[in-house]
């Protein structure tokens, strides 16, 4: 898309940084210049989670899972270590200047 015209680039969702970072690397590695922002997906509860991820074909990493799993069915827990995850990632991305803008999934919340 950059080829024809695109300006910036939004990646879909994930739950490291480090799988934003090594994208963000293999761009800038064969020419892409145009900003990244990451996508970031508010978990709202365990099975939209597991829905989403897997239609999108998105890998939950197994120490996400692990924090999760024990919480699936207090949704509230769920959400709240959503949006710690979120803030996490996205403060690491921008103290570390891999991106200063994100995109959000509230997947129409």
């Amino acid at each position: 898309q950059v080829d024809v015209g695109a300006s910036f680039i939004i990646t879909q969702f994930f739950f490291q940084v480090d799988v934003f970072i090594n994208f963000v690397q293999r761009c800038r590695r064969i020419g892409i210049r145009v900003p990244i922002i990451p996508g970031v997906m508010l978990i709202r509860d365990y099975t939209s989670l597991i829905h989403t991820s897997n239609i999108c074909s998105v890998k939950v990493p197994r120490e996400v899972l692990d924090i999760i799993e024990p919480i699936k069915d207090n949704e509230e827990a769920v959400r709240k270590f959503g949006v710690h995850l979120a803030v996490e990632m996205v403060s690491y991305l921008f103290r570390h200047n891999y991106s200063y803008g994100a995109h959000f999934f509230t997947l129409n919340r």
